[in-house]
C-alpha cells in the first residue's frame, strides 16, 4: 500500500483512501459510536482509530478488518472474524 488518507464521519465510519487513485482500500471502518476525533495515526500497516465509547481499535489497512478492540485499563481483546 502506498501513500494513505484516513477519513471519519458522523455516521460512526471511517474510511481509507488511496492517495493516488481516490479509490477506498479495503472496507469502511465502524464503531458503536461516534469517533472523538478525525485525526487517526497509520503505523506498520495498521490504522488506529479512537472513539467516544472509550475504545481504541486496531484495523488492518489493507483489509479495513478489525485487527484488535482496546479498552479502558488498557486490556486488548482480539477481534476473531468469521470466514
Amino acid at each position: 500500500m502506498g501513500e494513505g488518507i484516513v477519513t471519519a464521519s458522523w455516521d460512526k465510519s471511517a474510511r481509507i483512501w488511496d492517495a493516488a487513485t481516490g479509490k477506498q482500500i479495503g472496507s469502511t471502518l465502524r464503531h458503536a459510536d461516534r469517533w472523538s476525533t478525525p485525526s487517526l495515526a497509520r503505523t506498520a500497516g495498521n490504522v488506529l482509530t479512537a472513539c467516544r465509547d472509550n475504545t481504541a481499535r486496531v484495523w488492518n489497512a489493507s483489509t479495513g478488518k478489525q485487527v484488535a478492540c482496546i479498552r479502558p485499563g488498557g486490556h486488548v481483546a482480539p477481534r476473531r472474524f468469521q470466514s
